[in-house]
């Protein structure tokens, strides 16, 4: 490859990278910023306790519809927010990251109070994650609240 080749290659990855999000962005931060620091960053190990902490806390939120109403559309709009990420034009992608992570952020703030009523501070960030995505995204494709409401009446 040619001196000249070399560098317009060069040229044209460093247009093609999308540029980072700013370090203050990350959402641990941003959390610890709000709800204080955990003890810990690294996922907990999975042990009865937390499991038991985490069915508790979907037990207790499944008794406010509203709120996971709520928790699904923010989640919604996370989700459509991710998908321009990916479908929109580069110089779009880095705005839609940002708007997603805020969308996702808002989502698991709205679930922290009941998910922190079940759980040890150091294991909330992660619970709080898993808790929005299992209310939020069902394998049936219907949303959360219906499946949490209940079936429809039969007859």
């Amino acid at each position: 490859m040619s001196a000249g080749a070399s560098s317009h290659l060069g040229k044209q990855q460093s247009e093609w990278a999308v540029s980072p999000l700013p370090e203050a962005a990350s959402l641990p931060a941003r959390w610890d910023q709000r709800f204080g620091p955990a003890t810990e960053h690294a996922p907990p190990a999975r042990t009865a306790a937390l499991w038991a902490g985490r069915e508790a806390a979907l037990a207790e939120l499944q008794g406010h519809p509203a709120l996971v109403e709520r928790i699904c559309e923010t989640y919604a709009r996370f989700r459509a927010a991710q998908d321009r990420t990916v479908r929109g034009a580069r110089h779009q992608q880095v705005s839609a990251l940002a708007e997603a992570r805020e969308h996702f952020f808002e989502a698991c703030v709205l679930a922290q109070p009941i998910v922190a009523g079940h759980l040890p501070h150091a294991w909330v960030w992660d619970s709080v994650r898993f808790i929005v995505i299992q209310v939020s995204e069902k394998p049936s494709g219907k949303r959360a609240s219906r499946v949490v409401q209940g079936p429809p009446d039969a007859g």
